[in-house]
């Protein structure tokens, strides 16, 4: 059995929802991580997010918008080497959810030591409407 916390209320989760959240990988392996915004019934209209990590051990790769953040997404990786950011926008928007996927960070093991290593995530801004 495996611990996968729920956000509370305007935090994050990563990785994956059930099983290991980061499972174990190889050097030269890639691997997705889902960020998720935990809004409860409020309403999310825009969010400033960074992932930091050890750049000894993983760098980050790519980042996308997530299956459920319909509109503006920018994305800064590797800027400096040790973080990926994220800054979504919709002045529209009606998404809410416990789990609300907005962003999927792809990164590469750079390392063949065996490690552990943090994925640290920061909200910089989160700006919601409440209904």
């Amino acid at each position: 059995m495996y611990a996968n916390l729920l956000a509370d209320l305007y935090a994050l989760d990563i990785g994956a929802n059930t099983g290991i959240p980061l499972p174990p990988k190889s050097a030269g392996e890639l691997f997705e991580v889902a960020v998720r915004i935990n809004t409860g019934d409020e309403i999310l209209v825009g969010a400033q997010l960074k992932v930091n990590f050890d750049d000894t051990y993983i760098k980050a790769v790519s980042a996308v918008v997530g299956s459920d953040w319909p509109s503006y997404f920018q994305e800064t990786i590797n800027y400096p080497s040790t973080s990926a950011s994220i800054l979504i926008s919709n002045t529209e928007s009606t998404v809410t959810g416990s789990a609300t996927e907005v962003a999927i960070i792809t990164f590469e093991v750079v390392t063949d030591q065996a490690v552990v290593t943090e994925l640290e995530v920061d909200v910089q801004s989160f700006i919601h409407k409440i209904v």
